[in-house]
């Protein structure tokens, strides 16, 4: 696909009008809505989270979820993820399902199973990724269609993400093949979804599905439905009489709490196994689906203006989050030849509820052979103590001068309070954990090589940016980064601001509050319980950090370094 198709798709894509919406025909198959100017067609996709235990995909005009859509050959169609029911449900192209989580082909250039011609010339149908109607890839490289830059946006915090605009994926399938091919979420397994290929809407495989799926999707009983949850009905009366909740007096919120209360009570009950890791995830995978359905139960059963904005953004941060872990813990017990939840105990061997347990003494551990590994402390990722934000009312601060609360400037037209600090130091330290950033018009910035930057490919660490990347100043717009220098000697302060936002604006350069040691969306996540916190007036963190990360937390940012989570 050349430059110009490229192009004349940016196009349509800027100014097109549709025709109608999708809709599922009598054959159970759905088909898109159209152009108008030149037939290009459209699937506007949504998650519905509470149709499995990741979410299902939902079409609008398409029966259902999970719909089988049909495509037509040789047909521009585009999958559009406007909706903020997207965030971290990037779609994929693969061949088969799941793709690369399965490890499974997906559409690529230099991919197709069915044709080796279209390999050797690196011109395999693959997918083309846009933001806001703009080319996310290379016109001049056929190998970058955009996915390196659309797929980590959706990591972003979500609220982030959804202001960033419209995401889309197009697609012209030119394979012979008759074959089926998958859409699925590079980052949740088990959501992939059919594409059946036809010829002038004429199917090329009529009476089959193949490649199989490999597996069925779910389908909740009424229960689950109530609660918004899965996979919890079959626990109402697991637990017996032991209550997690007193004084139920009829709730139904309640006695959904319940139910998947005890759901990981019993799933969490594991035998121990010789790797750590085993019983380490063993009882994650449970505990975080725990979570998962109670921010499901709460999102689903909350009466009407119950929940902020904020309070909303806290439940879809628990649920998509955690299933991301989810999703990878499976995938570790997979490599290690397991199965999820093939370890957990007979009910005679471990027993139900504390009431049931008897004290012992616990026996004693021979002593290790040799030292644990000490874990190294994860360099710091701040800006200096000279670095200038600016205040709501228009003065401009230093970093050593910030307190806890401000409001600063956060993007060109809002501002978000201060809630704590990453890091607060007026130490000096060497400027090789620095970068010094020289932007056109004079304008400099220096931050550490970890802290993370947005530049119009996407967010990136500081210490990647190189000469002709693209910043974001308040003012100015985009700002073509002109030199890019190691300063010497030392920088004095190590400072770090977490505002609620998620971003803040340093030397007039728009920068995100997070750094590599955890992916972004992962951090907003979890730090997203102390921004409630500080609406109502105190803090948890804050208290912790005001004058130096403690031991613990810095022991905590280490492993998860050296484990790389980010």
């Amino acid at each position: 696909m050349g430059a110009s198709i490229v192009a004349a798709l940016v196009l349509i894509l800027n100014v097109a009008v549709l025709a109608s919406a999708a809709s599922t025909d009598e054959d159970g198959l759905c088909r898109a809505s159209c152009f108008e100017q030149n037939g290009t067609c459209v699937f506007d996709f949504k998650v519905n989270p509470f149709a499995s235990e990741t979410g299902y995909f939902t079409v609008d005009g398409c029966e259902g979820v999970q719909p089988t859509l049909l495509v037509n050959a040789n047909t521009m169609y585009c999958f559009r993820q406007y909706d903020i029911s997207n965030w971290m449900h990037p779609l994929g192209f693969g061949y088969l399902p799941d793709g690369a989580l399965k490890e499974n082909p997906e559409l690529e250039p230099e991919v197709n199973p069915y044709d080796e011609s279209c390999v050797e010339t690196s011109s395999c149908q693959r997918p083309l990724y846009f933001l806001n109607g703009q080319f996310l890839g290379s016109e001049e490289d056929v190998l970058d269609f955009g996915l390196d830059v659309y797929e980590p946006a959706f990591m972003l915090p979500r609220m982030m993400w959804a202001e960033r605009g419209n995401f889309e994926v197009c697609l012209n399938v030119t394979q012979t093949a008759v074959e089926d091919i998958f859409i699925f979420c590079h980052i949740h397994d088990f959501m992939s979804l059919r594409v059946k290929i036809a010829d002038d809407n004429v199917l090329r495989q009529p009476d089959a599905d193949l490649p199989p799926l490999g597996y069925n999707y779910a389908e909740l009983d009424s229960f689950d439905q109530t609660c918004g949850t899965f996979r919890v009905a079959p626990f109402q009366d697991t637990c017996g009489t032991r209550t997690f909740l007193c004084n139920l007096n009829g709730s139904v919120f309640g006695e959904c709490m319940n139910a998947l209360d005890c759901a990981m009570h019993e799933e969490m009950q594991v035998d121990i196994s010789a790797d750590e890791r085993v019983t380490f995830v063993d009882q994650m995978i449970p505990h975080h689906l725990n979570a998962v359905n109670m921010a499901k139960s709460l999102l689903n059963l909350a009466a009407p203006g119950q929940l902020d904005e904020e309070f909303v953004d806290l439940l879809w941060n628990i649920i998509n989050t955690q299933n991301m872990q989810v999703t990878y813990m499976r995938a570790f017990l997979a490599s290690q030849g397991l199965e999820d939840r093939g370890r957990i105990c007979e009910a005679n061997h471990c027993g139900h509820g504390m009431e049931s347990q008897t004290s012992s003494t616990p026996t004693s551990t021979a002593a290790p052979t040799s030292s644990p590994t000490p874990i190294p402390e994860p360099e710091a990722t701040c800006f200096p103590a000279d670095a200038v934000v600016e205040l709501e009312d228009g003065r401009l601060v230093r970093m050593d001068e910030l307190q806890i609360g401000a409001r600063v400037r956060v993007s060109a037209n809002e501002f978000s309070e201060v809630v704590f600090w990453g890091h607060k130091s007026p130490q000096a330290v060497p400027a090789e954990r620095f970068v010094r950033l020289q932007l056109e018009g004079g304008i400099a910035i220096t931050v550490s090589t970890g802290h993370l930057v947005p530049t119009q490919q996407g967010l990136r660490r500081a210490g990647v940016v190189r000469h002709g990347d693209l910043l974001a100043h308040v003012s100015h717009g985009w700002l073509r980064v002109e030199t890019v220098e190691q300063p010497s000697g030392f920088v004095k302060g190590l400072y770090n601001p977490h505002t609620r936002h998620g971003s803040i604006v340093v030397n007039q350069v728009v920068f995100s509050c997070y750094t590599d040691v955890l992916l972004p969306g992962l951090a907003h996540a979890l730090l997203l319980v102390e921004r409630v916190a500080f609406r109502l007036g105190w803090s948890l963190l804050g208290m912790l950090l005001e004058r130096e990360r403690p031991a613990a937390f810095t022991a905590i940012l280490a492993q998860a370094s050296a484990l790389k989570l980010a």
